[in-house]
């Protein structure tokens, strides 16, 4: 009995031996998101661009969702830039909820190995302060071909700092000069006295020689017409043309499987005759699909 628990013994002291050289390693994400900012400290009223970046490992990235977060307290949205993007195909954005930027975006052919640019982010410093920009952990990739989700490191931050304008700065300090100086003359001028001279009391024998008054016609003064102030039209309010080519809708599928329960979220920008967007939404449709015709959805001048 003795010698089994010695064995028993030696056995347990071997393996707590080898189990403490084992180490255990975490696998790495299979793709990374950055963020870089085109200036750390801007003034107020100026903008200032986030450029983001993803870079792949060990396989081709072939769609992406990004979804932003900033401080709208500080930061305001202006416009994004995908001239660049190595995703070319835009599938959905939103920036209706504040403080939020969300978009999904695709790449025809091959998918992304390495490393590529998907969004540039233009935004417009409104207070001041320093503003975070982060990525929300509900961004995802997709391997290109099999479309599988892929790992995605989501920890990378970027900062603002903004700064009060230099013009009121500068009209403060006149204002407080202005104020000082003015204190200054104020105070000097009551720290003076003023000696009142003494006079004597000299009396003169004073001959008085009275005018006869001179008479002079009263002309009366011609009373000016009041010129009637002219009306001015009352200005109507500008009508808002929806321009059906500027505005765009996007679908996140434009397939569906016919008696079986799908969503599919549809995203609307809307834009006026001159570029401006006027509403963008994004809806989730949900339902059955009865039977196997398409179903258009597009813009008419009327929308």
């Amino acid at each position: 009995m003795k010698t089994f628990l010695k064995s028993v013994s030696h056995l347990l002291i071997a393996l707590l031996t080898t189990l403490s050289f084992v180490s255990v390693t975490l696998a790495a994400p299979n793709a990374t998101l950055s963020l870089s900012a085109s200036a750390t400290s801007v003034n107020q009223d100026q903008t200032a661009k986030i450029s983001v970046d993803v870079s792949t490992s060990e396989f081709s990235a072939g769609s992406i969702r990004v979804k932003l977060k900033y401080d709208s307290a500080i930061l305001e949205y202006q416009s994004y830039d995908d001239s660049g993007s190595a995703f070319d195909t835009k599938l959905s954005s939103s920036t209706s909820t504040p403080g939020v930027f969300t978009m999904s975006r695709g790449r025809t052919g091959d998918g992304l190995s390495g490393s590529g640019r998907v969004i540039d982010i233009t935004f417009k410093a409104k207070a001041t302060g320093t503003a975070l920009i982060s990525f929300d952990p509900d961004s995802h990739i997709w391997e290109s071909g099999t479309g599988d989700e892929k790992s995605l490191n989501t920890g990378a931050t970027a900062s603002i700092a903004v700064t009060a304008n230099s013009s009121s700065s500068s009209s403060s300090s006149s204002s407080s000069s202005s104020s000082s100086s003015s204190s200054s003359n104020s105070s000097s001028t009551s720290s003076t006295a003023t000696a009142k001279p003494t006079t004597k009391s000299t009396t003169k024998s004073v001959t008085k020689v009275t005018a006869k008054p001179t008479t002079t016609p009263v002309v009366a003064k011609p009373v000016a017409t009041p010129t009637p102030s002219s009306t001015s039209a009352a200005t109507a309010t500008p009508k808002v043309d929806i321009s059906p080519t500027q505005s765009t809708v996007t679908v996140s599928d434009i397939t569906a499987v016919a008696d079986g329960v799908d969503t599919i979220t549809i995203t609307t920008i809307v834009r006026s005759s001159d570029g401006t967007i006027v509403s963008d939404a994004t809806p989730t449709i949900s339902g059955f699909r009865g039977n196997d015709s398409a179903s258009a959805f597009e813009f008419d001048s009327t929308t």
